[in-house]
């Protein structure tokens, strides 16, 4: 049989339209062979153009039927497709064997979507059949569940009608076996009650103690049912038994302790460790027992009487009214305390319980009752005015190790211990697992609890008089720098002149600084804040007050002249002595100052520490340096300025010729030697340079004041003085050198800024009148003060030439010609060449 033919695409088309119910598209026209393509290629309406899928189509497309071919692409485009197949003319032979491969690939789509059409086709009935048959198994699995629901329903109900009548009796043997429980503990609990009066009765507290534990235990199964007679009977008898056992313990422990009972014991109290018998201990220990299980109520009272019994003595002894209770004794108190915790360690630790920590107890108590005695005592002698630093002091740092002390020993004790309407109230029993663990943990820090730290306990009561400490050291700062004052001798002692400069210091120094060491020492373990801030302001206040005073021994300076006459010092040797001795005095205070401040830094609190300052004092000292070594600069100019006035009385017009240094220059050289020699030997090398420069910066604006003195001094006379200038320069410059110092560049630099000006003026002096008005302008710069007429006047010129001739137009018209360049004498030229100039 042949083949079918095969379908065209209008056939197709209305298959695809039957099944799907959809007449969207118009049917495309039947073709066949060659004119099919020709058809195809004439077609102008596209049936699928504008159809675009959604992109989930899309992706669901891409996901079935994956694709690499660009023409299975969303966004396919036709004319850039063809242009990248045909880019050139070229390329379009090749048309026809393009155009018969996509015919080919149509007729096989074609193939394949018909086959899909009649498979799909036979398809769907099956699928409707198959989906009748889940429906049905669907309604007949919901029938089953129904049916298998209301068969458990009914099973429940004969469930729980089973169950009622066994619940019923399972809640009856419930409330009987509660009852015969309740009636077993009511009869234990009178049972334990008539044994719990018998044992009191036999002052057996030991077992007393197991009983009452074992009574209040019982005693908490009936608080609910409070209101019958029978049960509130019960609670009654116990509270009785209680009151009266405490009644009886606490008689009991007062005859055993005083020694009312004559067979047991001697009449030794507790504080005084009394001779009580082994027996006596036992039974103690016994009642303690039984004030434990009695409660907290109790147990408080029994702290509290055992340590009035044992600080009776203490405070009969040391009241602020005895004769043990002065400020003086504080140290006493400690000792005092510390044998009694031996006493007790030794005899009565095995009689209290454990957990009551009856030694740290103690040692609050003590704590205590110090801080209260220490109030007083400090109040009255603050009233009195009769408080003395170093027994103040003394009295502080004592207490405040004391407390360290206490807070080592009893630090993991006191942890435990809580404060109660003012009572220290033991722990409870179990907490006396950890103590051993917790003791060694706390031991080197204060105890944290709530109401109670041993540091500051008592040392406390010294805080409203730290005021009164600061005001006391400020006394004692004020009369030792008075006393220091009054002994010093001005002089460095003989001891210390052999030793090196640094030590030749005034001994009032030294003993200044050794009076604020010990305060310092003694205020570290008092406080290291605030008081420790304030007393660096009175040592600071001390330390200015020395510096005045020093500053005050110094000879008299008279006003600073900046003029031609220098002030009038007239030292002599010890005043030079002292000069130099205090310039060194306060460079070593100045110095240790600041190592003060250093190590009060240190001691301070980390948040004080800024607070540390000895900046004043150290002005104060360097002030005073400052002024000594103007008095040390004003005895060398006075010393000078007569050989400065001896330059300005000689007749320079009758100098004939230049010597090598004048007798003036000679004097002053010699003198500016016998300076560096004492300077040498007694200043610091650092104040040597400091006075140098001093010296110089003084000194040479009078050697420029004396040249503008000289009458006439002609060129005879500047080529002397500048040769003497040179003489001094070259001193000055080996001034430091000379007094064992080194020179610096500054100074260096100085030197020859200060002479320069000397120098310059000079040259002035030097020039030939008919050149002035060239070299003045570059001659004179930097000079003040100087112009045309008074180096004309220094040259010799008189005044009634000046003017009467043109010479001073002619000068400040600035006129100069190469003849009067060519007329320089013979001794210009000399002292030009002494100047480097051309």
């Amino acid at each position: 049989v042949p083949p079918p033919p095969a379908p065209t695409i209008g056939a197709q088309q209305a298959e695809l339209d039957r099944l799907t119910g959809s007449s969207r598209l118009p049917p495309l026209p039947a073709m066949s062979g060659p004119s099919r393509g020709r058809e195809l290629e004439l077609l102008d309406d596209d049936p699928f153009e504008g159809v675009v899928f959604s992109p989930t189509l899309e992706e669901a497309i891409q996901d079935v039927m994956p694709s690499e071919d660009e023409l299975d692409r969303a966004d396919f485009n036709a004319t850039a497709y063809i242009n990248k197949l045909f880019p050139t003319e070229e390329s379009l032979l090749s048309v026809e064997p393009f155009m018969d491969t996509l015919r080919a690939k149509i007729c096989a789509l074609d193939g394949e979507v018909m086959s899909t059409v009649r498979l799909q086709t036979t398809g769907a009935g099956s699928a409707r059949t198959e989906l009748e048959s889940g429906k049905a198994a669907i309604q007949e699995l919901f029938l089953r569940v129904q049916e298998v629901k209301r068969k458990a329903e009914a099973s429940e109900r004969m469930v729980l009608e089973i169950c009622r009548d066994i619940k019923c009796l399972d809640y009856a043997k419930r409330n009987l076996t509660h009852t015969i429980t309740a009636l077993r503990r009511l009869q234990m609990l009178a049972a334990a009650i008539d044994q719990l009066r018998a044992m009191c009765a036999q002052r057996l507290y030991r077992e007393c103690a197991h009983l009452l534990l074992a009574v209040g235990e019982l005693a908490q199964h009936f608080e609910p049912f409070r209101g019958i007679p029978k049960v509130d009977g019960l609670h009654a008898a116990i509270a009785d038994i209680k009151k009266e056992l405490r009644v009886q313990i606490f008689a009991d422990v007062n005859r055993l302790s005083t020694g009312a009972d004559k067979e047991k014991g001697d009449g030794g109290d507790v504080g005084d460790g009394g001779a009580a018998s082994a027996q006596s201990l036992e039974q103690l220990a016994d009642a303690c027992a039984a004030v434990d299980a009695l409660g907290e109520g109790v147990r408080r009272e029994m702290l509290s009487w055992f340590c009035n019994l044992t600080l009776a003595p203490y405070r009969h002894i040391f009241h602020p009214y005895a004769d043990g209770g002065s400020l003086e004794r504080t140290e006493v108190r400690y000792t005092w305390h510390r044998q009694a915790l031996k006493k007790y360690h030794g005899r009565y630790a095995s009689v209290f319980p454990r957990q009551w920590h009856m030694a740290a107890v103690l040692t609050v108590e003590f704590c205590k009752v110090t801080r209260v005695h220490l109030s007083e005592i400090l109040t009255e002698a603050g009233r009195s005015d009769k408080l003395q630093v170093g027994v103040l002091t003394h009295a502080l740092v004592k207490t405040s190790d004391f407390e360290k002390e206490m807070a080592q020993l009893f630090g993991g004790q006191a942890r435990r211990l809580a404060t109660h309407d003012g009572h220290i109230l033991a722990a409870t029993a179990d907490a006396d697992a950890e103590d051993d663990d917790d003791d060694v943990e706390h031991a080197a820090q204060p105890a944290k609890s709530a109401g109670w730290s041993f540091i500051g306990s008592i040392s406390s009561a010294f805080q409203a008089y730290m005021g009164t400490y600061v005001s006391l050291e400020e006394r004692s700062a004020k009369e030792g720098v008075a006393t220091v004052l009054a002994a010093e001798k001005w002089v460095v002692a003989e001891d210390l002149r052999s030793g090196p400069k640094e030590t030749r210091v005034l001994k009032s120094s030294i003993e200044l600084f050794l009076q604020i060491k010990r305060a310092l020492k003694r205020c570290v373990p008092v406080s290291t804040g605030e008081v420790l801030v304030q007393l660096q302001g009175v040592w600071r206040a001390a330390l200015c007050s020395y510096a005045v005073a020093i500053l005050s021994k110094l000879p008299k300076l008279p006003g600073i002249s900046t003029g031609w006459e220098p002030p009038a010092v007239h030292l002599t040797d010890e005043d030079l002595e002292l000069v130099c001795a205090v310039v060194t005095t306060c460079e070593y205070c100045s110095q240790t100052s600041g190592e003060l401040e250093e190590t009060i830094r240190r001691q301070l609190d980390p948040e004080l520490a800024p607070k540390a300052d000895m900046a004043a004092a150290q002005d104060g000292f360097q002030g005073a340096i400052s002024a000594a070594v103007r008095l040390l600069v004003s005895d060398v100019e006075t010393a000078l300025h007569p050989h400065l006035l001896a330059y300005t009385r000689v007749k320079w017009s009758e100098v004939e010729d230049v010597a090598e240094e004048s007798p003036h220059m000679n004097a002053i050289l010699r003198k500016l030697s016998k300076v560096c020699e004492f300077w040498g030997s007694h200043l610091l090398p650092i104040y040597v340079r400091f006075t140098c420069d001093k010296l110089v910066s003084a000194f040479m604006p009078r050697f420029v004041s004396m040249i503008h003195r000289c009458k006439r001094l002609g060129e005879t006379g500047a080529q002397q003085v500048l040769l003497d200038l040179q003489a001094l320069k070259g001193c000055l410059l080996d001034l430091p050198r000379a007094c064992n110092a080194t020179s610096t560049s500054v100074y260096t630099k100085m030197v020859g800024s200060e002479l320069g000006k000397a120098e310059q003026l000079l040259r002035l002096v030097l020039t030939p009148e008919h050149a002035l008005a060239e070299h003045f302008s570059e001659l004179a710069a930097g000079l003040a003060g100087v112009d045309l007429a008074k180096v004309l006047e220094l040259k010799g010129v008189r005044r009634p030439e000046m003017t009467t001739s043109s010479l001073l137009e002619e000068l400040k018209g600035g006129v100069s010609s190469s003849a009067a360049n060519a007329s320089l004498s013979q001794g210009s030229l000399k002292i030009k060449k002494l100047l480097n100039m051309n």
